[in-house]
């Protein structure tokens, strides 16, 4: 599960920004408590959604997630990606600080 949201990490880093976000809307899609949150919308594929329609899709799944458990480091770190990749770099470094609050709070857990 780990490697799909690692492989859209590094997709926005090659700047691959579509290859980005599919990767992170698998990776909700297959994480057994987020599953749902993707299963809810509609495919993308074939060229039928613009990229800003992608980009607003993967930030509301992830938002949904989010609202669901406000703790998992790996969605602020997504969501941070997601803002990123539209170059919105101040709510992109939010993201980014938040994930690495929880996610050093998680490993003293």
């Amino acid at each position: 599960m780990s490697s799909l949201l690692a492989l859209g990490i590094s997709s926005a880093n090659l700047l691959d920004r579509e290859e980005s976000l599919e990767h992170m809307r698998n990776w909700l899609k297959y994480h057994p408590q987020y599953s749902k949150i993707a299963g809810a919308w509609p495919e993308w594929q074939g060229g039928a959604a613009s990229m800003s329609d992608k980009q607003a899709a993967i930030r509301n799944m992830f938002g949904e997630a989010l609202k669901l458990n406000p703790t998992d480091y790996r969605l602020h770190e997504a969501l941070g990606v997601s803002h990123f990749i539209a170059r919105d770099f101040e709510t992109a470094a939010m993201f980014f600080r938040e994930a690495l609050k929880h996610q050093y709070n998680a490993k003293l857990r």
